[in-house]
């Protein structure tokens, strides 16, 4: 129930029959990490004014082995 990061953006329509892809980069201070011990899930919510679309994640830490190149 709390925001964790917003962003707005002003986009015009595109004309009839034709789409618009956005990238849109939303900042998250001390995000929290899912985990098995500790299932944290966040809340995506995009809102175009006409339709609203919802979706769950959770956020991991991944890294490579510098020496390896492997996970």
């Amino acid at each position: 129930g709390v925001v964790g990061g917003e962003s707005v953006v002003e986009i015009p329509a595109p004309a009839a029959g034709m789409t618009k892809t956005v990238e849109l980069t939303v900042a998250v201070p001390d995000a929290q990490l899912w985990t098995p011990e500790n299932p944290f899930l966040y809340e995506l919510v995009v809102d175009t004014g006409a339709d609203v679309q919802r979706t769950r994640f959770g956020m991991r830490t991944f890294k490579t082995d510098p020496d390896t190149g492997r996970a």
